[in-house]
């Protein structure tokens, strides 16, 4: 009997009280979100698992170590036409992930395979030839296929007689064990199990159903109590720093009201006064790295916040000190929503169009041609949008990496997601998410 994992559920409580949708993949998570973000049902995966690029996945944010981030909430950010380009075949594809994949293949791939190696063997044919043989032949005739593959593929190391490699490789086929490769693991990565593989489409999930939700105070603070035992001082403690994602996700919501009688913004499941609004310039990381840009900083009331907490609770004996106000800054590059708030709300603020970044640099401001050059750039850093990370809703900010000389651009990109790079700068670009 198949037991689920305790962690399952207490995470789906999480995710639903944050206003988010939760689907069950049928087989690899990797493989579904490849394929929810191919049909455009979701707009990228968030992921460090390198299956994601090999099941095809367009958009790929991954996770920067804090100590090499300079915000909260950046994430690098790769597409596929720079990590597996046309001219890369389903073989080479196939190769690098048998050799050098993510967590399908983390039991069964050979160690210190590098990815300069890997599309080396590939340029020799072994992936290309590998892919046809597993999509033509038999299980029999595919066993005896490898059999010769495998010694040729040691041969290759061994020799070099092609010339793709940078030289003889030895100690690497000495490595390459007697069942490799895997034609259960080659069957993952070719017929991976999703929702459109299944013998019913009912599972796939519509788009259109998937309309925006806020999200819920005193859901999140249920969950909170059930799962971490957390009591209303620690809600109250701990959730300072959720009361501005809270307001961000009220501006950004399709159904907010804002009464400027009483300079109350409203949703169905929250209210707060705005006691402030101004416009000034950001300081620390913010100004070095994106000069002296005005942002919009709300000054808010969260007691209509803190009061959804308490009415969790029957009769509070301990008196929790509650600030008085909290600050919010609005993303750059995020526009309010067109008569939200009335006219002349944000003075000094220009007009941004739905999604799109308009950013200056140190040096000055930058050109369409900025914009059009970066989809030669091959590494980005995108703010994304997550109400569950820390609270916080986050703007569409790209920061660009330079690439690192002599290296192929296929090559370079997939080094940088596997292992990231350093050096960055700012430029112009239109917002991959959509403005719903």
């Amino acid at each position: 009997m198949e037991r689920q994992l305790w962690w399952i559920s207490p995470s789906k409580e999480m995710i639903q009280a944050f206003g988010y949708y939760v689907h069950q993949a049928p087989g690899e998570a990797e493989a579904e979100l490849a394929y929810f973000n191919k049909h455009g049902i979701i707009d990228a995966v968030i992921t460090s698992d390198g299956d994601a690029i090999f099941f095809g996945a367009r958009v790929i944010y991954k996770h920067i170590p804090k100590d090499e981030r300079s915000f909260d909430d950046e994430v690098c950010r790769f597409v596929h036409a720079k990590l597996a380009p046309a001219d890369l075949s389903n073989g080479s594809i196939l190769l690098l992930a048998l050799l050098c994949g993510g967590t399908t293949t983390e039991v069964y791939r050979v160690d210190q395979f590098g990815r300069q190696t890997t599309l080396a063997l590939a340029r020799c044919g072994f992936g290309e030839s590998l892919f046809e043989a597993f999509t033509r032949l038999g299980v029999e005739d595919f066993r005896n296929f490898v059999t010769v593959w495998r010694a040729d593929l040691r041969i290759q190391l061994r020799t070099n007689s092609q010339g793709f490699l940078r030289g003889r490789r030895p100690l690497l086929a000495d490595k390459i064990p007697d069942n490799f490769p895997s034609r259960e693991v080659i069957d993952l990565y070719i017929n991976p199990v999703t929702s459109w593989s299944t013998a019913t489409l009912a599972s796939i999930p519509v788009r259109a159903l998937w309309r925006p939700r806020s999200p819920t105070i005193p859901a999140v603070a249920l969950a909170c109590m059930k799962n971490l035992g957390w009591d209303f001082g620690t809600l109250i403690k701990n959730f300072t720093k959720l009361w501005p994602g809270m307001f961000l996700q009220m501006i950004y919501s399709p159904l907010a009201i804002y009464d400027r009688s009483r300079r109350l913004l409203a949703t169905p499941t929250t209210q707060a006064v705005i006691l402030a609004m101004r416009s000034k310039p950001r300081k620390g990381q913010y100004a070095l790295k994106y000069g002296d840009n005005h942002l919009v900083q709300f000054s808010l009331k969260p007691t209509n916040f803190v009061a959804l907490v308490a009415s969790l609770f029957d009769g509070i004996g301990t008196i929790v000190p509650v600030k008085e106000h909290t600050t919010v800054w609005l993303p750059l590059g995020y526009s309010i929503r067109e008569g939200l708030f009335p006219a002349g709300f944000l003075p000094g603020v220009p007009t941004l169009g739905p999604g799109v970044l308009q950013l200056t640099t140190r040096g000055g401001s930058n050109s369409n041609e900025a914009q059009a050059s970066a989809s030669s750039r091959r590494k980005g850093v995108l703010d994304v949008s997550s109400s569950a990370k820390r609270g916080k809703k986050s703007a569409s900010t790209v920061v660009i990496k330079h690439p690192k000389p002599a290296k192929t651009a296929v090559l370079s990109a997939l080094d940088d997601f596997f292992n990231g790079s350093s050096a960055s700068s700012v430029i112009d670009l239109t917002n991959d998410l959509d403005s719903d």
